[in-house]
């Protein structure tokens, strides 16, 4: 591999610069002409020094028609709207700072690439000026992936409120016609007649819980939010007070511990998550004994912080622990209200903070759920 020059500089003149480029070119020059990357060199004064040869794949242009153009070639094929973005980076990091930018690029055959390109300064000891270094990699394929998803979520969404909308109307006809039959004809239908009314009745009620369910299980698929900083012990002060008149008719008593993290998190999925929890641990109580919740931290390390949200109510049989977090699964059938979407929200939002959830459960005891959020953010711990 031949040395990098200078263009249309004196070699006599510029005799340190040379050492310098032909020094970073022995070091540097395998890797950059073999990397999955467009790499590109320019000396202190901005002028175009070495262009690597993957620079042509992702431009479409000839490594030699771009080594002509001396400036920087990638300049000019950013699509408009990017391109005082690209400067500004590139700005920043002629200071002495290291920048990273994406942006979208017209290919030569005219379809448009997103690239993301790291700049790095070049220091010498001759120089107040740096060099830099660009390298950018093709991010085209992750990007389209990630505008399906987005639009795919965008689809379930509209999906659901459709369904949402479109079976609104004739739930709401039949609880009005089954309200009229039960007013005026519960003499004539008799015991087992006013039985059956109250079957679909009921159905009806479930069908109507399982439709806002899917409305809302959608909404945290597709929802982002900004992230803030919550106060957990404050957040379950506010969960105990909503679900006050649920805790005062089971009779449950709910201790929180002294100490909890504040999390760097969109606070309704936090509240979600946790509320969650708590009216299941009420709802799945075992009425033959009072119900005491206890809400703490059970672990914290430089990965993860880990809060437990523990009770003593019915359990989960153990053939059934395994599907507790599946949609419209549920560990108790139909003995306790509910559509079985609840803890599918509740893993959800912990993955989307990239976290996780678990359960350790034993039948006719209780269940204690956890959820583990990493270290990262965690903005720090707080007395309650």
């Amino acid at each position: 591999m031949s040395p990098m020059r200078l263009p249309f500089v004196s070699r006599t003149k510029y005799e340190k610069q040379y050492q310098e480029i032909e020094r970073l070119d022995a070091r540097y020059g395998i890797l950059a002409n073999n990397i999955a990357a467009a790499v590109l060199i320019f000396d202190e004064e901005g002028k175009l020094c070495f262009v690597s040869p993957y620079t042509e794949a992702i431009t479409g242009y000839d490594t030699t028609y771009i080594k002509q153009t001396q400036g920087d070639f990638l300049e000019l094929v950013i699509i408009e709207e990017y391109l005082e973005k690209y400067k500004r980076a590139k700005k920043v990091a002629l200071v002495g700072e290291d920048m990273l930018v994406r942006y979208q690029i017209l290919h030569k055959d005219g379809f448009r690439l997103w690239l993301e390109t790291r700049f790095v300064p070049i220091m010498t000891e001759d120089s107040d000026r740096p060099g830099l270094i660009s390298l950018s990699m093709d991010l085209t394929d992750s990007m389209n992936y990630q505008q399906l998803i987005e639009q795919q979520n965008q689809d379930l969404g509209d999906f659901a409120y459709m369904v949402s909308h479109d079976l609104k109307a004739p739930i709401f006809t039949i609880k009005g016609m089954l309200s009229s039959i039960k007013t005026e004809y519960s003499n004539a239908l008799g015991e087992a007649g006013n039985e059956y009314v109250q079957y679909i009745e009921d159905a009806t009620e479930r069908l109507s819980n399982l439709i806002a369910s899917v409305v809302e299980y959608s909404k945290i698929t597709s929802t982002q939010l900004e992230p803030i900083d919550v106060s957990l012990a404050e957040l379950m002060q506010v969960i105990k007070s909503d679900l006050n008149e649920l805790i005062t008719q089971s009779d449950a008593a709910i201790e929180i511990a002294p100490q909890l993290p504040i999390i760097h998190a969109p606070r309704i999925w936090l509240y979600q998550i946790f509320s969650n929890l708590i009216g299941n641990a009420i709802k799945y109580r075992d009425k033959n004994k009072n119900l005491y919740i206890t809400i703490f931290c059970t672990k914290q390390d430089k990965e993860q912080v880990v809060i437990a949200v523990k009770d003593n109510g019915l359990g989960i049989p153990q053939t059934k622990i395994q599907d507790v977090f599946r949609p419209f699964k549920r560990a108790h059938s139909n003995d306790v209200s509910g559509s079985g979407i609840g803890l599918t929200c509740v893993k959800k939002l912990a993955q989307k903070l990239s976290g996780s959830v678990g359960v350790e459960s034993e039948e006719g005891v209780g269940s204690s759920f956890w959820v583990s959020f990493p270290q990262k953010i965690i903005v720090k711990h707080h007395a309650a």
